[in-house]
């Protein structure tokens, strides 16, 4: 069994749209700021009495979808700053638009996007105090693949 999702088989070898780094440090005083998580897209259909379902996978056997977290209360103002950029700005991420690269301590770098269109208003609130953020947000990026080492 893969012990990262770098060694997971089914993630593919994927350019990114933009060849933007993004480089936060995934090991810092608090934990971790970056948690992975898959998902298998599956569409459940119940019927009107609840009993019978119909369920439809939009996977092939064994197939995931990979997401990378990040918790903005133990990131600093800086690391905070540079996300917010890269979610704002068409040359990088520009929402989840496009894809780039997110380089991460395991030594990995892979490819991702945003997986939400919206900013919370807190955390850029919390961005333009140069403050540490006191609540609990999380960002989620779509992990589409990996660069080759």
């Amino acid at each position: 069994m893969a012990r990262e999702i770098y060694d997971y088989s089914g993630l593919p070898i994927a350019v990114a749209q933009h060849d933007k780094t993004l480089s936060i440090s995934t090991t810092i005083a608090g934990g971790s700021p970056i948690r992975n998580s898959a998902r298998k897209r599956v569409t459940i259909n119940k019927s009107r009495n609840g009993v019978n379902e119909e369920r439809i996978s939009h996977h092939g056997s064994g197939e995931f979808d990979w997401f990378i977290s990040i918790r903005y209360d133990i990131l600093t103002p800086v690391d905070a700053t540079t996300i917010l950029d890269f979610w704002h700005d068409p040359a990088y991420g520009d929402g989840p638009l496009y894809t780039w690269y997110l380089a991460c301590d395991d030594g990995h770098t892979y490819t991702v996007r945003f997986d939400q269109d919206t900013f919370d208003h807190d955390i850029l609130r919390f961005i333009e105090s140069g403050e540490h953020y006191k609540g609990f947000a999380i960002l989620h990026l779509a992990c589409l693949g990996k660069m080759a080492d």
